[in-house]
């Protein structure tokens, strides 16, 4: 009876040389690369991306993402500051009506794990704050679609 060698031992080779094909090679920062046009992949981008407008003084009210469809009252002149998970990318959306709030300090920037929005009231009456959310995913990767919407109503008196 003849035996073979070499067949199981071929077959892990191959094996082996076909998964460390598949492997991600480092780019020039160590970072993973492989997308189809050099770029990096699985990095996250970042939840928010705005600027911030200069010091501003500390907030009277801070809403957070649970805050979204209730209301709060902010005398006018103070700062109310709205926090969003970093979980998700976020965008300001509107502020209704237009010249209810100004715009100071941070304004989409990540703070604390949490992407910021400080807005001074400038007037009584209501104003609508909106943002837009999505998911946040690994570049070149793939990534669920979806939107939330988060709106934020301040009195102010």
């Amino acid at each position: 009876m003849r035996r073979r060698h070499g067949g199981f031992g071929l077959m892990a080779l191959l094996a082996v040389a076909l998964l460390a094909g598949c492997a991600s090679v480092a780019g020039p920062g160590g970072e993973p690369s492989g997308s189809p046009g050099g770029g990096t992949t699985g990095t996250l981008p970042p939840p928010c991306t705005g600027k911030s407008l200069g010091a501003v003084t500390a907030p009277v009210v801070t809403m957070r993402g649970s805050d979204a469809n209730h209301d709060v009252g902010v005398p006018v002149g103070y700062v109310v500051e709205i926090q969003l998970d970093a979980q998700h990318t976020w965008q300001l959306d509107s502020v209704t009506p237009a010249g209810a709030l100004t715009a100071v300090g941070a304004q989409g920037i990540v703070r604390d794990g949490a992407c910021v929005w400080d807005f001074q009231v400038a007037r009584a009456g209501d104003a609508t704050v909106t943002f837009v959310g999505g998911a946040l995913c690994a570049r070149g990767q793939p990534c669920p679609a979806y939107a939330i919407l988060a709106k934020f109503t301040i009195h102010g008196h």
